[in-house]
């Protein structure tokens, strides 16, 4: 349809049309086996059940062929439903998750995924999908770690290329899915984001939570004022848009422009006698092994939406079976399956190799064997630190830099410190080991100093030592020494991949310019600022001895 037919057609709709392509309802609504959780059909009104604009939870080409049939029947100007679908990390074939898909590191890799997932989403009917999940994630505690790619804001977005949705939480002390600021002057206007504004599951009605709408009528208005093209299942917009633009609350043209952008687009009761039983017959087949493959972590339903925890250790019984083991003497190979970090100090401990395999997905079991038997070289990286303890959450490698800073080799009273733990990662982010081992010699820069107009090179030689083929990732890391806001102790500002054969080497390189050096000034500026930097080329972000360079005005 072009341009002058849409035009055409919003003319002749009502009102209550226009708004009500900007409703977004479940698809229980439709199909009794939708996949939604903690909703009774039912609840939609069949006034909105025709109109919607959208839907979410089922999917099947034949299933919405059947239900896209009849709603175009129902609707008075004969406008297809659209389908849309929570496909995070693959749909008929499960990528792993993408806590895991961060650790490799590569986004080409992680653009095919999501290339093919969208090829099977797209053949079971789906027209638009709620994924990445792009939060910066910096406390393992929180269940929806799980859905980001890390902790680190360059790595996240080299991953994050996709749909925006609006999120529950506030920012500043307003809720996302009403603020003016940031949906439009950032999101719209200095992003230039031309898509589709969804919010999430009933986002809109969760700002009385908030205690920033007084009812659903406001919270309506004040969606529509930030620009949210689409209510996800609060009903606000359904019950109260339609009054609002006829009383001009919500301008015409508000409404019009909104409806256009949004087509556009198992527990028993003797469970200890149980454990017991099943914890001989694993200590009783590992007599036999010569090295014993264990495979712990959490359950996929501890990782994701509404699973937090206060505890990032293994369950009991699973340090009771590693303990075990231990006593067996037989080698161990820990096989950490998880959506988040957990505290890995004393598995490290007892175990003779320790592999995090994530959530690995579909093909996850291919994968590990392959690593196990040595026919693959690991290559994968930390997208997120692992603590000691659960006490050092929130923790991330890019922190600010403390007025009291613990001295490496001098006494430390009275510094930042822990009495009972190291105050850095167990493994910190960017790290990662393979089968072969890897140097770094020559780091050097192109110059000591550099301006807007003239960048400058960093460059390194890495050479692999072992006898076996191995990949390994190069990071860089930059620290802004003194700044009009005080800076993180380094930040990750570019990574390269390599492969290498036994005793090859290459020099790596990075240009380094002056819009790399940007932050948010103290005036509130976006830009850099005259004075000493420091770099790093290293294997990991606690690894490596820096260089210096100068920015001059």
């Amino acid at each position: 349809m072009d341009q002058k037919a849409l035009e055409a057609l919003f003319q002749d709709m009502s009102t209550e049309e226009k708004v009500m392509q900007l409703v977004q309802i479940p698809g229980s609504e439709y199909e009794a086996d939708a996949e939604i959780t903690g909703v009774d059909r039912g609840q939609v009104k069949d006034r909105v059940k025709r109109l919607a604009g959208s839907t979410l939870g089922i999917w099947g080409s034949k299933r919405l062929k059947k239900v896209q049939e009849q709603y175009m029947k129902e609707h008075p100007h004969h406008i297809p439903l659209m389908f849309m679908l929570d496909v995070i990390h693959g749909h008929k074939t499960v990528l792993p998750c993408p806590l895991g898909q961060g650790a490799s590191f590569d986004p080409e890799e992680v653009k095919k995924g999501a290339a093919m997932q969208a090829r099977e989403a797209a053949a079971d009917g789906i027209h638009a999908t709620f994924s990445p999940m792009a939060d910066l994630c910096r406390d393992a505690r929180w269940g929806r770690i799980m859905e980001s790619t890390g902790e680190d804001k360059f790595l996240n977005s080299c991953m994050a290329k996709a749909m925006v949705m609006t999120s529950f939480n506030s920012i500043n002390g307003i809720p996302a899915t009403g603020s003016t600021f940031l949906m439009k002057k950032i999101l719209r206007e200095e992003f230039g984001f031309k898509g589709v504004l969804i919010s999430d599951w009933g986002a809109v009605g969760e700002m009385i939570n908030h205690g920033y709408a007084e009812d659903q009528r406001d919270a309506a208005l004040k969606a529509m004022q930030a620009g949210v093209d689409i209510d996800m299942c609060s009903g606000c917009y359904s019950a109260h848009l339609e009054e609002l633009v006829n009383s001009g609350a919500v301008s015409g043209k508000m409404l019009d422009q909104d409806a256009v952008t949004a087509r556009g687009i198992r527990h028993v009761d003797n469970w200890q006698e149980e454990n017991d039983r099943l914890l001989a017959e694993a200590v009783s087949a590992a007599e036999w092994a010569d090295t014993v493959i264990l495979c712990l972590g959490e359950d996929s339903t501890q990782s994701g939406e509404a699973t937090s925890k206060a505890s990032l250790k293994l369950p009991a019984v699973q340090l009771k079976l590693l303990r075990e083991i231990r006593k067996t003497g037989k080698k161990i190979v820990s096989l950490i399956f998880t959506g988040r970090p957990l505290e890995l100090d004393e598995v490290r401990e007892l175990s003779d190799a320790l592999l995090i395999c994530w959530l690995p997905g579909t093909e996850g079991g291919h994968a590990v064997l392959d690593v196990l038997t040595g026919k693959l070289s690991p290559s994968g990286r930390l997208p997120v630190s692992f603590p000691y303890t659960v006490g050092q959450e929130p923790l991330h490698y890019d922190m600010y830099p403390t007025g009291r800073p613990k001295p490496e080799n001098a006494p430390f009273e009275y510094t930042s410190r822990y009495l009972d733990c190291e105050n850095g990662a167990l493994y910190p982010f960017g790290y990662g080991l393979s089968y072969t081992s890897f140097e770094y010699t020559g780091q050097k820069l192109s110059t000591q100093k550099m301006s807007a107009s003239e960048p400058l090179t960093a460059s390194v030689t890495v050479r692999n030592t072992g006898n076996r083929k191995g990949d390994v990732t190069v990071q860089l890391y930059i620290r802004d020494v003194c700044g009009s806001r005080v800076r993180p102790v380094r930040e990750l500002a570019g990574f390269q991949k390599l492969s290498l054969d036994p005793g090859a080497e290459e020099e790596v390189s990075f240009v380094i310019k002056e819009e790399m050096l940007r932050f948010w000034t103290a005036e509130e500026k976006w830009e850099s600022e005259a004075g000493k930097f420091l770099v790093w080329i290293c294997d990991n972000s606690s690894d490596g001895k820096p260089l210096e360079f100068l920015l001059e005005s």
